[in-house]
């Protein structure tokens, strides 16, 4: 299995890397090495061993491999700016770490760090395989990066009391996103009816921790936003309510999807971003028109909860053998 799904994943950035280094040196308008050199980070980041820690629940392993090596590379990178350094220094902590996170996972793995005995034909049926659920997260990448630039063509006076409320809002759900990676190999289980049990439980730990990141983010955000903003940006409480909304939704769907996954319904997944997708782009050009920053962000919410939906009706068509097959 990881033979077959690093041979995939090499062949995905032999691809894509030169398209998106490429892509970055053309559209930045100052330090264009540095920007293919952010670019290049980000696409070796997928060769990431990650998701080995996490089915075979071993978070500090993850730690160690993922996470420390960044957070190092990062720290000098920052005393080196400090002290009068080039940019691209911190560019090159990027590629380097995610080079270096890739083969201190495979060391701490005990796994080779090219892939062996796979065919081609193995690699293009597992490309097949995951290919709807790619198509889902490139469409849910372009949806989150998508509304300042959706709310700038309509509304550009409110394009930065938007940024200033959604940009912390994603960097806090980034931080506890450490919570539905550390469910799946506890969801994932031979018996059908522990496994869906479990599912069950993990949709409701991830709608408490929704609840819980939301009121954080309501009683927190009017205090710790101004003081990121140097206090000329203040959203009103309502960009506040509809921040915690968000954040909500989005945990909530983090576990119908881990959920999803169990029973086999990836798939799904990718129907109820698009159907998040459509209705967020829609929303934030109309709402966003109307009603500014606070118009664009109700139509964030209106998206997610789209999806949510969508997540709810096609889990509830699990169940049975249906679930029993997607266990593992």
């Amino acid at each position: 299995m990881y033979s077959v799904s690093l041979a995939s994943k090499l062949l995905a950035v032999a691809v894509v890397g030169p398209v998106v280094i490429v892509a970055a040196f053309l559209i930045s308008p100052t330090n264009n090495f540095t920007s293919s050199l952010v670019a290049a980070g980000g696409v070796l980041s997928a060769l990431g061993l990650g998701w080995i820690f996490i089915g075979a629940n071993r978070p500090y392993a993850f730690l160690l491999a993922e996470a420390l090596p960044r957070v190092v590379l990062t720290l000098l990178a920052v005393v080196g700016l400090h002290l009068g350094g080039p940019l691209w220094l911190y560019a090159l902590s990027v590629a380097l770490g995610s080079t270096v996170a890739f083969v201190l996972g495979a060391i701490i793995a005990r796994l080779p760090i090219r892939p062996r005995g796979v065919s081609g034909g193995e690699v293009a049926d597992a490309v097949k395989t995951q290919a709807v659920v790619v198509v889902g997260r490139a469409i849910a990448s372009l949806y989150t990066t998508l509304p300042v630039t959706l709310l700038g063509l309509v509304n550009p006076t409110q394009i930065a009391v938007f940024s200033a409320t959604d940009r912390p809002l994603r960097m806090g759900l980034m931080v506890i996103a450490g919570v539905p990676n550390r469910l799946q190999s506890w969801i994932g289980h031979p018996d059908a009816h522990v496994g869906r049990a479990r599912s069950i439980k993990s949709i409701g730990l991830n709608s408490v921790l929704g609840v819980i990141a939301g009121g954080v983010f309501l009683t927190a955000g009017p205090i710790v936003i101004p003081i990121l903003f140097s206090g000329a940006i203040e959203p009103g409480i309502d960009l506040y309510l509809l921040g915690a909304a968000i954040v909500l939704l989005v945990c909530t769907s983090r576990g119908l999807g881990l959920a999803l996954v169990a029973a086999n319904r990836a798939p799904a997944i990718t129907e109820a971003i698009a159907g998040a997708a459509v209705t967020g782009v829609a929303g934030v050009l109309i709402l966003g028109a109307l009603f500014g920053a606070g118009g664009a962000l109700a139509a964030v919410a209106l998206a997610e909860a789209v999806g949510v939906l969508w997540q709810i009706v096609r889990f509830r068509q699990t169940g049975g053998p249906q679930f029993s097959k997607g266990t593992r």
